[in-house]
């Protein structure tokens, strides 16, 4: 396990990482610093247009959905629900947010699903860099790491506070990742051709998205047939 303090040095959060707050500071302080450099962003790329952005072969979410409603029409309309009500979450917001811009790494977080903390690392090396708010680093740490967030978020706004919309962003984003991560799933089979579709999948990821909207106090829509091209 290294820490280190400056910039140009790699901070991480090992594998036995004990819960000191310290580590956790650091982590945080050095992404501020990261954060600290202004760029455009890649609307394309961004997690803001999650169901947009294409994939392997061109695809994208709502693409791939479309696909998936000619064998599954009611998990497609399922998934499509939760776009739609966390694409409302984030509405207007998304221009606010994208104000604070930098370069982001969809690979900050690649850790396994058991202790994805353990593989934590702020360095002066991107993994998957992308031009995008801020703040979907910080929903990508969240995602991974609830226990520690609040630690983290506290020692990051030491260095770069917050705004109103970019905290009211943080979940709805986290949820954003997960339907990033199911688009993935969903182009790379749309992709493939005649083969079976991941229900399982994909029947999972929606279940949590409209779970955790519920949480967040985003109304379902009324009935279970609406069209799947919404």
């Amino acid at each position: 396990m290294t820490l280190g303090p400056h910039y140009g040095g790699e901070v991480t959060l090992g594998p036995h990482y004990g819960g000191e707050v310290t580590e956790v500071e650091d982590v945080a302080r050095a992404l501020a610093r990261r954060h600290g450099v202004n760029a455009e962003p890649d609307l394309e790329r961004s997690l803001l247009r999650y169901a947009e952005s294409p994939r392997v072969g061109d695809w994208t979410l709502r693409s791939a959905v479309v696909r998936l409603a000619q064998p599954q029409p009611e998990l497609a309309n399922l998934i499509l629900e939760a776009v739609r009500r966390c694409d409302g979450a984030l509405h207007g917001r998304a221009r606010s947010v994208l104000v604070h811009s930098t370069w982001t790494d969809r690979g900050l977080v690649t850790g396994d699903r058991d202790d994805p903390c353990a593989a934590m690392v702020v360095g002066p090396q991107l993994v998957d860099a992308v031009a995008d708010a801020r703040v979907t680093d910080l929903a990508r740490l969240a995602r991974a790491c609830a226990d520690e967030f609040p630690a983290l978020l506290r020692a990051y706004e030491e260095l770069q506070p917050l705004d109103e919309d970019e905290r009211a962003a943080l979940a709805p984003l986290g949820i954003a990742l997960e339907l990033d991560a199911l688009a993935d799933v969903l182009a790379a089979w749309a992709n493939a051709g005649h083969q079976d579709p991941p229900v399982a999948v994909a029947a999972s990821s929606a279940a949590s998205a409209n779970e955790r909207l519920d949480g967040l106090g985003i109304a379902r829509e009324t009935g279970r047939t609406r069209a799947v091209i919404g």
